[in-house]
């Protein structure tokens, strides 16, 4: 009887699981916006899949510093089935994120039932479908970036932690962290909590000092390897990869790097987010801590939730990077410890909580979705963003453009307008002479351009210093262009999210004149 139990809640959850999917499938695209990091990693993986290497770097990027290395391309890999076949699109690569999502879930109620009992077994399918409503993790996994599988190793890096008893189970632990190095660097926000966890252990005599020394071999293990295979893609990998780091603020004093946690922390309060899309977690943010509180009271779980978000706190402090959707990490954090805090308690006390912690995420998810996504008689569609585009140019065009267009035009066509800050100043040409030799026919010209210049130097961390260019292009476009058509795009033409939907942007396609490319 109790074998059908398990198989029949097994079989629930499978249910919902299929549910959920389905359900997202619906809005995977219109949810969030499409950010330029997505064609950005999915661009490279499609020059891999064309050049059939893994040590290329990124077509549209010509002038702007890139180097081949290892750090990412287990993500580039789980990519490409997705590409082969439902095509290069941005549902195919948004799908893998949402397949991932549902493995998260899977593994997240298996962990629930490990840090309780078998009787917990119907609260664990309650708070799994609690976090399968939150707007964080729902925006995860709609997105085509690595988060949602660095919130799957670190749900089973938890999971195998709670049965770690011998050396070569610490030593594995370490190496499923350090191989995610080949998915993110971020990966090294992971280890700093399971280090943390294997720290208290061993000075609480659970865990043996020889586990933690195997855990950290396993770690060091995996990232040394990308490390290794990034040397051997480029041998100039360390010097390089500091030097993209340094303006992103990895090499920052430690210092200076945990004095900007609070001021991260406020702007994910206040969604203060540049050009990414940031969801209102205000709730979430106000409960967390009041859960850590409960948890800390518990005697059970106590350890691994309030050690793990400490460590994750600190591992995003060190990185010094502070991306917006890290913040993700935390999210089955807050779950964990909902769960510790509702388990003991009375059924029809942890079915009242569970029913207004739903309504309640659902509510603050809704809202999210619909302030994205409900039509608006100035609002667009990316696939109509796209559309508009390939009416006037043909997939096989050259352009210059930004990244938010490539999902428009095959492999090697487009040219990010990053390159222009980075053409020689003293040339009085060099602008055309770039467009010339690269053989470019269009250029796509968003309204933001115009915007950034008149603002600068506040938002010049997206093209690049636009005084060195944006004088030229003017020129260029006055003399030797025709104005094709003016797209109405007011979440496209303008990718700053304060300012998007904010009147209506415009995105302008003109044609580069057979003389001006032909010109000596």
């Amino acid at each position: 009887m109790k074998h059908l139990k398990k198989i029949t809640m097994e079989n629930q959850l499978l249910i919902f699981l299929s549910f959920w999917f389905f359900v997202n499938l619906f809005f995977l695209v219109k949810f969030p916006f499409a950010h330029t990091d997505e064609p950005w990693l999915s661009g490279l993986t499609r020059q891999m899949m064309s050049e059939k290497r893994l040590d290329v770097t990124e077509p549209f990027f010509d002038l702007y510093p890139r180097h081949p290395h290892a750090l990412k391309i287990l993500f580039h890999l789980l990519q490409m089935p997705f590409i082969l076949i439902g095509g290069y699109s941005l549902s195919s690569v948004r799908l893998l994120s949402l397949t991932v999502a549902v493995v998260c879930l899977y593994w997240f109620y298996k962990l629930l039932l490990r840090m309780g009992q078998e009787k917990d077994k119907n609260t664990a399918l309650l708070i799994t479908c609690l976090l399968s409503t939150d707007i964080q993790f729902i925006y995860a996994s709609h997105t085509a970036r690595q988060e949602i599988l660095l919130v799957l190793i670190l749900i089973l890096a938890l999971y195998y932690y709670l049965g770690i008893h011998k050396t070569n189970q610490a030593f594995l632990s370490g190496l499923m962290i350090g191989l995610s190095f080949g998915i993110h660097p971020n990966a090294f926000i992971l280890s700093v909590p399971l280090g943390m966890l294997f720290l208290i252990d061993i000075m609480g005599k659970r865990k043996s000092f020889s586990m933690g020394l195997y855990y950290l071999l396993g770690l060091m293990g995996g990232g040394v390897f990308f490390a290794l295979l990034s040397l051997f893609f480029n041998p100039e990998f360390i010097q390089d990869y500091l030097a993209y780091g340094t303006p992103l603020g990895v090499t920052r004093s430690p210092d200076t790097k945990f004095r900007q946690l609070p001021l991260f922390l406020k702007q994910l309060f206040l969604r203060i987010g540049g050009t990414y899309y940031l969801p209102d977690i205000r709730v979430q943010m106000i409960l967390f801590p009041l859960f850590l509180v409960l948890t800390g009271l518990m005697k059970k779980n106590r350890n691994i939730i309030l050690s793990s978000t400490a460590g994750l706190l600190m591992g995003i402090a060190i990185l010094g990077k502070y991306s917006p959707l890290s913040i993700v990490f935390l999210f089955p954090l807050l779950y964990l410890s909902m769960f510790t805090i509702l388990k003991d308690l009375h059924p029809l006390q942890i079915f009242l909580a569970g029913v207004l912690f739903l309504f309640l995420n659902i509510f603050v998810t809704v809202g999210n979705i619909r302030e994205e996504i409900l039509p608006h008689e100035e609002r667009e569609s990316y696939a109509e963003f796209l559309a508009a585009i390939q009416e006037q140019i043909p997939s096989e065009g050259i352009i210059l453009a930004s990244l938010n267009t490539e999902y428009a035009f095959e492999v090697g066509h487009l040219f990010d307008f990053r390159n222009l800050s980075l053409l020689p100043v003293e040339k009085e040409k060099s602008l055309e002479n770039y467009l010339k030799e690269r053989q470019i026919e269009y250029i796509l010209y968003p309204e933001e351009l115009d915007f950034i210049y008149e603002n600068r130097p506040v938002w010049n961390v997206l093209y690049g210093n636009p005084g060195k260019w944006y004088p030229q292009l003017q020129n260029f476009i006055k003399d030797h262009t025709v104005l094709m058509k003016t797209v109405n795009s007011p979440g496209y033409a303008m990718r700053i999210q304060a300012y998007k939907y904010t009147r209506m942007w415009t995105l302008k396609i003109y044609k580069i004149l057979p003389e001006a490319a032909s010109e000596e």
